[in-house]
């Protein structure tokens, strides 16, 4: 059904009322929804009283040339027991210190704006003398140098990296920023029973238990693991292990740090797949445009629900021995991978703790190789499956190789014959990669496409 109301405001009133809501409530009597619009909304208060605030590294805090001394002169104080220590308690150190100076050095850089821009409009107003010339150039270098700096604020927050700084973009990044925490602010949430809830302390409890059960190993079992991983090949040679052994150098690190956006967490950055899209391509116009022969076919899309979050790391672990890594790389994985916990962040709040005991973290570049090496089992099944004869994927001209599947990331696109014994056979693969993997079907996301002969 499509939506008919909708509450619209300009920059201008969203900026005056920040925290205001709009409510959609059920129709009833006609076509239209009824909207109820709160401008003084009672949670946003109680979630600012005494809230804890997330720590981050501001980019603005370059500029300044005792940065580079703060954070030398804080490592300087970090532990020493161990590597791992010295890392940690150096962190803490930094943020500790950075914390410090930027209040006494930075403070607040709107009222300190208003306050140098109060300090030159009284300057102007006296007679122009040469103390005057010289308070005046002193301080228009300051709020010059203050609203640089908040600019570079707002766009770390609003997060346009198409716009550059010194085009006085402030008041952009600053809608843009509000827009987002707009958008990512959490009034009430639905708990088990189906019921809303409004109060700060029920939707942190919700959040923690929805995370905390999403981040828990079901504890799959070992002769399913095995079951599945031995449709895998080796595919890491003695070459590769040595390779991989080899000490990190300075250049490596360098290289691997300037290749992050300066502004962001590191994630992974776009990978061509032209090669998939054009196969998927190709047999989807070979399926919608065969008209003769006895056999009918079928694609079949689907997507793992939260499919980074489910990984089970006992299965990693197997899948990763089972491709020919050394134990000590997987050892060193492994040890990437589970040394996390996580807290959330409500509404600018940061709240509870959780200790996972699966997944692989999202924005992690390493992350999505991971993924892809779990994948790899279920694409030997479905290729253990098909030289079975379990199921028959789709030949798109005579002499060419079979399609029985294709891997996307998340999503996977099957292609067999349209049987009751291909569709069972794809069932069992994808419930016993699902029991040893941890990962979970969205049946809601799936799409069937049937071609009958």
């Amino acid at each position: 059904m499509a939506r008919l109301d909708w509450a619209c405001a300009n920059s201008d009133w969203s900026a005056r009322f920040s925290n205001a809501t709009v409510e959609v409530l059920p129709i009833l009597a006609s076509d239209h929804a009824p909207l109820i619009l709160n401008m003084t909304p009672q949670l946003q208060s109680d979630f600012v009283k005494n809230r804890s605030k997330a720590w981050r590294f501001e980019a603005m805090w370059l500029r300044a040339d005792e940065c580079e001394k703060v954070i030398s002169d804080c490592w300087k104080d970090a532990s020493t027991s161990t590597i791992l220590d010295c890392v940690t308690s150096g962190f803490d150190e930094c943020r500790i210190g950075l914390a410090r100076w930027s209040k006494r050095s930075f403070g607040h850089l709107n009222r300190k704006a208003k306050e140098l821009e109060e300090r030159i409009i009284f300057l102007q107003s006296r007679h122009s003398t040469e103390n005057v010339h010289g308070e005046l150039k002193k301080y228009r270098a300051e709020i010059e140098r203050c609203l640089a700096e908040e600019e570079i604020m707002w766009k770390q927050r609003g997060k346009a990296d198409w716009l550059k700084e010194g085009d006085r973009n402030t008041g952009f990044f600053h809608e843009k920023a509000s827009h987002r925490h707009r958008l990512n602010r959490i009034e009430r949430l639905k708990n088990s029973d189906d019921l809303w809830c409004h109060e700060k302390v029920e939707i942190q409890n919700i959040i923690v238990s929805y995370f905390n059960e999403l981040f828990t190993s079901a504890n799959p079992s070992p002769l399913i693991i095995d079951e599945v991983v031995n449709t895998v090949e080796r595919k890491v040679s003695e070459e590769m292990n040595r390779s991989l052994k080899e000490p990190y150098t300075e250049k490596e690190i360098v290289e691997a740090i300037s290749q992050m956006s300066p502004l962001k967490s590191p994630g992974p950055d776009g990978r061509l797949i032209s090669d998939n899209i054009l196969v998927a391509y190709e047999t989807n116009q070979f399926l919608k445009t065969k008209t003769g022969g006895k056999k009918g076919y079928a694609a079949i899309k689907l997507h793992m629900s939260k499919a980074y979050d489910r990984v089970e790391w006992v299965f990693l672990e197997s899948i990763l021995l089972r491709l020919g890594f050394e134990c000590y790389f997987v050892r060193l994985l492994l040890m990437l991978v589970s040394t996390v916990n996580y807290s959330f962040v409500l509404n600018g709040e940061t709240f509870g703790l959780v200790r996972p005991s699966r997944g692989i973290r999202q924005g992690d570049p390493l992350s999505p190789y991971l993924f892809l090496f779990c994948a790899e089992a279920l694409s030997g099944m479905f290729k253990a499956a098909e030289s079975s004869g379990l199921i028959q994927g789709v030949r798109v001209a005579r002499g060419a190789p079979r399609i029985s599947h294709l891997l996307f990331a998340d999503d996977t696109l099957v292609f067999c014959e349209a049987t009751a014994a291909s569709f069972h056979g794809i069932r069992m693969i994808l419930d016993r990669y699902a029991q040893a993997s941890g990962q979970i079907i969205n049946l809601e996301n799936q799409v069937w496409y049937l071609v009958e002969m």
